[in-house]
């Protein structure tokens, strides 16, 4: 069966194409228009999501995400993206917090979602509940970037324990390239820049490098 141009899913399928040639307005039209015919379209809510989150227009991306998950519940790539949103373009650890814990329900030892959940308690201000899983992360994964780079942060800031976030940095630069973008730019020159700052204003307090994981 043939569809007419003007049917919803058309409307959805060529939302997504106008969005993929960079003409976003007439793609956004498209989809908007494509919901107002049918608000259970769930493909287009999450194509909005992305567009919204592209440009920077993290409340729409919070909207549009959050009614794709009504209708897809179940689609935990989705929801993982949408707790990222949450955090890291909202700033909402609560809301944030409620997804993550959905996520980490189906997959309790996905070391994401675990990232997820101390930045939860972070961006809550429970920093003691965020060290602790930072700390317990380090024990489990002690090569992955993530984990130290955030727990470097966090005692340089807001713990304000800049020994501790010097030997963090240490370990962090002797482990093998992330495959994490973000990590792996910390990776290079920002955190021997840090590392070079701390050792400056510690002078002959700063502690011997670390020796093992358990050091941090």
């Amino acid at each position: 069966m043939e569809l007419r141009a003007d049917h919803y899913y058309a409307r959805t399928l060529l939302g997504d194409t106008l969005w993929n040639l960079g003409r976003i307005e007439d793609a956004r039209k498209q989809l908007i228009r494509a919901l107002k015919d049918s608000p259970f379209m769930a493909e287009a809510w999450l194509i909005l999501a992305q567009i919204a989150e592209d440009n920077g227009r993290n409340k729409s991306a919070d909207r549009n995400y959050s009614n794709y998950l009504r209708l897809r519940p179940w689609d935990l790539r989705v929801k993982n993206n949408y707790a990222r949103l949450l955090l890291h373009g909202r700033r909402d650890g609560v809301r944030a917090e409620k997804v993550v814990r959905e996520l980490l329900d189906v997959d309790p030892q996905n070391v994401e979602y675990q990232l997820h959940l101390a930045a939860c308690y972070w961006y809550q201000g429970r920093f003691a509940e965020a060290l602790k899983t930072y700390r317990h992360l380090a024990r489990l994964y002690p090569e992955d970037a993530r984990v130290f780079l955030m727990l470097g942060e966090l005692y340089e800031e807001p713990l304000n324990q800049p020994a501790k976030a010097l030997q963090v940095y240490r370990w962090l630069v002797k482990l093998p390239p992330s495959s994490d973008p973000f990590a792996l730019i910390y990776q290079s020159l920002p955190v021997y820049i840090r590392i070079q700052r701390l050792e400056a204003a510690l002078g002959d307090q700063a502690p011997s490098p670390p020796k093992s994981a358990e050091d941090l």
